[in-house]
């Protein structure tokens, strides 16, 4: 291995597998030399987020599905202002195989070679994006993958998903009985936030007003398979 390469190894940490968050917090008191760090879980809260503005030498910090707020982020960044947070779904990605018939995720996604515009270049000797990501491992390379599509069975499914679904989600259906209106406000955010969207339903429990609330928004197209074999465009009466 190349004394860069064993270089990048130290300053570069993953703990984003970790749900053992008071156990590794500890060591950052020491890890002064880390430049790319990702952690993630839900028991990753503010509290811990805004410990790492004691990283002087941060530059990516990579939040994959953690339990950190809006207003969290705002603090950090502002106490922080030369570190890229980049809100990873790797977590959710990898409940399944892609397949149409898995309950989590499944589709076409975005690349990780398209890397966000500001990470194309990190200022550390020169570093760039490409390099970069040639030394995180493949796991870690899915950090910069964004669903395009999404399968839900379950309100529980998709409450759990809302808060780390990106814009870049462009369909979404939904099965079975299991899909009510409880599940409404967190699937409404998500339509609202997302780009061009089409939201396909396959017999749920959903009311006539939910479906109307959804089919309003100028951007989002909601098909339902329920009563025909052919889709129907649902719109407002």
């Amino acid at each position: 291995m190349s004394p860069e390469a064993m270089d990048w190894q130290v300053r570069v940490i993953d703990l984003s597998d970790c749900d053992e968050v008071s156990s590794y917090m500890p060591i950052f008191e020491d890890a002064t030399e880390v430049k790319v760090l990702a952690v993630g879980g839900e028991s990753f809260t503010d509290k811990q987020l805004l410990q790492l503005t004691a990283l002087k030498n941060l530059q990516l910090l990579i939040l994959d599905c953690t339990n950190v707020s809006e207003e969290g982020l705002w603090e950090f960044s502002w106490k922080s202002p030369h570190v890229l947070i980049r809100l990873s779904q790797r977590r959710l990605l990898d409940r399944c195989d892609w397949s149409e018939t898995c309950p989590g995720y499944f589709g076409n996604h975005r690349p990780f070679s398209l890397l966000p515009r500001e990470l194309s270049y990190l200022e550390d000797d020169g570093i760039y994006g490409d390099k970069l990501m040639f030394f995180l491992l493949p796991h870690q390379q899915s950090h910069f993958v964004d669903a395009v599509a999404a399968n839900f069975s379950s309100d529980a499914d998709i409450i759990s998903a809302a808060k780390h679904l990106t814009p870049s989600i462009r369909r979404i259906r939904l099965q079975g009985s299991s899909v009510t209106d409880n599940s409404f406000p967190a699937l409404y955010d998500i339509a609202r936030s997302a780009g061009p969207l089409q939201i396909e339903l396959d017999n749920v429990s959903m009311s006539k007003e939910s479906k109307c609330l959804l089919s309003i928004l100028p951007h989002v197209l909601v098909r339902d398979w329920s009563s025909s074999e052919s889709a129907q465009t649902w719109g407002c009466d």
